[in-house]
């Protein structure tokens, strides 16, 4: 009996110096989480449909994360009466292949470290992920123009209103380095409104424009005109223009590259100054 009790009172110690050396997760919101994500917002391909057919659904992924950032462990929430796939065909359940691939996807990320005052914490939190169709793959190969004069170069982004709090503006940017903004809803600054950016900028989104095979690209994916915020792109270089209409067309099997372009956009030109900050981080719509 004794050395019972010898026993149980030298774990005491033990169990205060875990419980202060180990405190429990702290629990974030899934928008502190956007904003820690070192890169982008995981995606699901949901491989037995069609490419080019509606496809949307979204598993929610239970997290949590260590104080260095690296994700421990990535668990899909069983899904309830209310999650469901959005098809052509109807609704239909998430297969437990899709909700699989989606652990797998979250355990990959990495976030910046979480901190509570000066310390670093481990967090949990539920993360999205969104299960999209099959890219389409461009019917022919139509080459991005060689630039030969900048100031033949103009790349527009206009994004329109939405049943809800989408922001509503049109943005211009020019060979020459001009930026011309005009806000129009749920913005900062309404109206016009003038910035520049460096060559350098521009170069690197001649390069996106480039992977994205974006003269090759269908001139419009999904169904433009619904409550939802429509994307309108257009590029013009050395007289060649293409313009593109994202009509929530990741949601009919665009190429993720598109909207990648538009978040370039929207990044390298300094938008955010005008509309929201971190509004659209890492691809996640932020709103202050």
């Amino acid at each position: 009996m004794l050395n019972l009790i010898l026993a149980i009172m030298l774990l005491q110690p033990v169990q205060s110096v875990q419980s202060v050396t180990n405190p429990p997760a702290m629990a974030v919101s899934p928008e502190e989480a956007a904003l820690h994500l070192i890169g982008e917002q995981p995606i699901v391909r949901a491989k037995a449909v069609s490419p080019g057919k509606l496809f949307l659904a979204t598993v929610r992924v239970d997290v949590l994360v260590d104080k260095k950032g690296a994700v421990l462990s990535a668990t899909a929430v069983p899904p309830s009466d209310n999650d469901f796939a959005v098809s052509e065909t109807g609704l239909s359940k998430l297969t437990p292949d899709i909700l699989a691939e989606a652990e797998t996807v979250v355990s990959k990320l990495h976030f910046a470290e979480f901190k509570s005052g000066d310390r670093a914490v481990a967090v949990t939190f539920q993360q999205y992920v969104q299960v999209l169709p099959p890219e389409l793959t461009p019917a022919n190969h139509i080459p991005v123009p060689v630039v030969r004069n900048w100031n033949s170069v103009t790349i527009s982004l206009q994004r329109t209103s939405c049943f809800g709090r989408c922001p509503a503006y049109r943005l211009v940017i020019r060979g020459d380095g001009s930026v011309d903004y005009d806000g129009h809803a749920f913005v900062a600054a309404k109206g016009l409104q003038f910035g520049s950016m460096p060559r350098e900028k521009i170069a690197e989104l001649i390069a996106i424009i480039e992977r994205a095979d974006f003269y090759s690209l269908q001139d419009v994916y999904g169904g433009c005109g619904s409550d939802a915020s429509d994307a309108y792109l257009r590029v013009e270089i050395e007289g060649h223009s293409k313009e593109v209409r994202d009509c929530m067309g990741e949601w009919h099997g665009m190429p993720h590259s598109v909207a990648q372009l538009e978040l370039a956009i929207d990044r390298l030109s300094g938008v955010e100054t005008w509309i929201h900050p971190q509004t659209f981080l890492n691809g996640y719509e932020v709103f202050p």
